[in-house]
């Protein structure tokens, strides 16, 4: 973390190469994976910037035979702040079936467009948003198309060398032994390195960058000081937003841009198989935040309905880190306390008829293990509640149950934190309420009510208390 240009803050953990015990350390090269975008989007406009392209050229100009009834109306702004439409896409799957997730083996644009050649339009050009992985590989490809060099020699020439990231590639690693290996099972019993089951071919232009924090510091600061860009370009990507329907939350020109008490926060994060990330800026305190983690709970692919979380980098950490700097108080903020010499102890909490903790203490080493019939960690625990008990939980869980189940939001805004309400009580968010009901009345339709609930179990709503009431069973989730 930086301030004013200066590090205040710089910290490494864990290791690099779990197999060999290679440790992590500032000089580590990571996959940024998604962080590629704000990258990718400094690359196009650096081509904007010198006449050979404007933000409202239609993707048609490169791509004549693509989707050729809607392609002449999508244009560079809407695949940099995903408001292109497209059903195609990858590494996401609609709940229609439309999108392909990335495989292990090299595939060319060709190869693509052959998979998406009947795909039709969401919605109009510039009238939603829906994160669009294929739309930056489109960028990458149209770089290649005006630059006549390859994507990762432009983004040397262009944007590594000149904000002075030595360490940063597209594909591979300057450095190999200062890689760090992606690696699986973050919480559970087994800790284990990873071969990518990605081929790079397939995040050309969206998640196929490896650079390291110090690199991502310099790549903020030279954007910020005018090295990459005019400021008036920079203001653009910025400025140049659609709105993501979610609280007052916005997709600029390759970057997010949030409100976080009432102060900017610019960001963009990355999630792959063993690999999470986080880049932002707060522009009123002149701060700068890089987080690059080698970890992830499961692979994300084979075992895509893992019902936990899948990540310690995520929105709840960064909203904690930013609370701290804004001086603000942080709930459940561990604190060191001085204390006498303590005794080494051995204590088990029960928390249901399967699973346990115990906490131990042997010298100046603490432990806290999982136990149960099957492997799993604190990380993933999920706890749930019997919807009947005369509680505020159940209040707010058969309150949600009934309104998903007769459409009716009214007294919804009540429930939930600030945030959560702003959600209820937005137009967009009633909206995304309703749609999420009509797909689960659609598969209640083809399925029987055991395999429906099996598959509500899966869909993930991050902070929510959903319920459900169906044939008179209640279903609760947490």
């Amino acid at each position: 973390m930086s301030k004013n240009d200066k590090i205040i803050y710089k910290k490494s953990f864990g290791f690099a190469d779990a197999s060999t015990l290679r440790k992590n350390t500032k000089n580590t090269i990571f996959s940024v994976a998604s962080v590629t975008k704000p990258l990718t989007a400094v690359g196009i406009m650096k081509l904007i910037e010198d006449d050979k392209l404007s933000l409202n050229t239609p993707i048609s100009t490169f791509f004549p035979n693509f989707i050729p009834d809607y392609s002449p109306k999508i244009t560079i702004r809407h695949l940099l702040n995903h408001s292109s439409g497209m059903q195609a896409n990858i590494g996401r799957i609609d709940n229609e079936g439309n999108g392909l997730m990335p495989g292990e083996n090299l595939v060319t644009l060709n190869n693509l467009f052959e998979k998406f050649k009947d795909s039709k339009l969401k919605h109009e050009p510039g009238k939603g948003f829906e994160y669009n992985n294929f739309g930056y590989t489109l960028l990458a490809y149209i770089i290649e198309d005006i630059s006549k060099m390859s994507y990762a020699a432009y983004m040397e020439q262009a944007v590594f060398k000149p904000a002075s990231m030595k360490n940063t590639s597209v594909n591979n690693y300057k450095v190999v032994r200062k890689k760090a290996f992606p690696h699986i099972g973050l919480g559970m019993h087994s800790f284990t390195k990873i071969r990518s089951k990605i081929h790079s071919s397939w995040l050309k232009g969206a998640g196929n960058i490896n650079s390291t924090s110090l690199d991502l510091q310099r790549f903020m600061r030279a954007l910020e000081n005018g090295i990459l860009l005019k400021p008036s370009s920079v203001e653009k990507l910025f400025n140049y937003t659609q709105s993501r329907g979610v609280n007052d939350s916005e997709y600029g020109l390759g970057w997010r841009i949030q409100n976080k008490d009432g102060e900017k926060w610019i960001n963009h994060t990355g999630l792959l198989p063993g690999v999470t990330s986080i880049i932002g800026m707060l522009p009123e305190k002149n701060i700068k935040i890089v987080i690059l983690t080698n970890a992830t709970t499961t692979d994300l692919i084979t075992e895509s309905n893992f019902q936990g979380k899948n990540q310690f980098i995520d929105g709840e950490i960064i909203d904690k880190l930013i609370t701290i700097i804004q001086g603000n108080k942080v709930e459940l903020l561990p604190k060191s306390i001085k204390t006498k010499k303590i005794v080494d102890y051995s204590n088990k909490f029960k928390l249901d008829n399967k699973h346990s903790l115990v906490l131990k203490k042997q010298g100046d080493l603490y432990t806290l293990e999982a136990t149960g019939k099957e492997p799993w960690s604190v990380f993933t625990y999920k706890f749930s509640k019997d919807a009947n008990e005369n509680n505020k939980t159940s209040e707010t869980a058969l309150f949600f149950a009934n309104a998903m189940s007769s459409q009716n939001f009214d007294g919804l805004t009540t429930y939930g934190d600030k945030k959560m309400k702003e959600f209820l009580g937005s137009k967009e968010g009633i909206n995304q309420l309703k749609g999420m009901w009509a797909y689960f009345l659609k598969m209640l339709e083809i399925l029987n009510l055991s395999t429906f609930i099996k598959l509500m179990k899966y869909q993930v709503i991050k902070r929510h208390i959903l319920g459900f009431i169906l044939k008179k069973k209640t279903l609760v989730l947490f």
